[in-house]
């Protein structure tokens, strides 16, 4: 488990970094769906299918979700994690 104030080692940072964008990506690519849904239980639908394409996204990575959203929350709140974050974010998208 992850804890506040300590490293997060620089692989589940890569992790992170990784699973974040292509969380990113699905959610540009899926979100347009949402409005065209015809009634609520469709867009409840896609939400789902959204939500467990993403939770698919996160694990292929290596990261459980609570890791991915304990991250997340760390990222949120720390300047200079954010700053690694980004950098590997860089990193990750020039590889691509």
């Amino acid at each position: 488990s992850i804890s506040e104030g300590t490293d997060i080692a620089a692989e589940k940072i890569d992790q992170f970094a990784q699973a974040y964008l292509q969380v990113l990506q699905l959610l540009s690519d899926r979100e347009p769906e949402l409005p065209a849904a015809e009634s609520s239980a469709e867009a409840l639908k896609i939400q789902q299918s959204i939500e467990s394409e993403a939770i698919s996204l996160i694990q292929s990575t290596g990261l459980t979700v609570p890791e991915y959203m304990q991250i997340l929350s760390l990222v949120s709140q720390d300047e200079a994690l954010q700053d690694k974050v980004l950098g590997r974010m860089d990193d990750t998208a020039e590889e691509a």
